[in-house]
């Protein structure tokens, strides 16, 4: 399946959290939404997966450090997936050494965000994502 791109983005972009700890998807659930986003919080790895393939979301923001999984192996899945490889995603995550950020520029991440980070700079982060043209290396 094959996802088409829009010219703009949407009125209201679904993003979709996917973290391990409740109070950090809430967090960023809350605030993103103020900003005028969707959200969908996915709380637990086990259940990553088959959300983003039913929610098809505009945005994955997540957190690579993940409680049962290898977060970077999810993150490689959804990038492999015809169904959820042209979803750009945003690691927001506290694994503070230069390895993540290289890693998440090998994986073709859109952004980078650290632990902590005010919700206002990944809303801005986001924003510049979802309108920006499409990036051939996500495909």
């Amino acid at each position: 399946m094959e996802r088409r791109h829009p010219r703009h983005a949407p009125p209201i972009p679904l993003v979709a959290l996917i973290d391990g700890d409740v109070d950090t998807c809430e967090r960023y659930a809350t605030e993103l939404t103020s900003y005028g986003f969707e959200t969908v919080s996915i709380v637990g790895d086990d259940r990553a997966y088959p959300r983003i393939w039913a929610l098809h979301p505009d945005l994955i923001l997540m957190e690579v450090t993940l409680p049962q999984t290898d977060g970077w192996e999810l993150l490689r899945s959804l990038k492999h997936d015809a169904r959820t490889r042209d979803i750009p995603v945003v690691v927001l995550t506290g694994d503070a050494q230069t390895s993540a950020r290289d890693r998440a520029d090998e994986e073709h991440c859109a952004e980078f965000f650290l632990k902590p980070c005010l919700p206002e700079h990944v809303a801005r982060g986001l924003r510049r994502v979802i309108t920006s043209p499409t990036d051939t290396r996500d495909r």
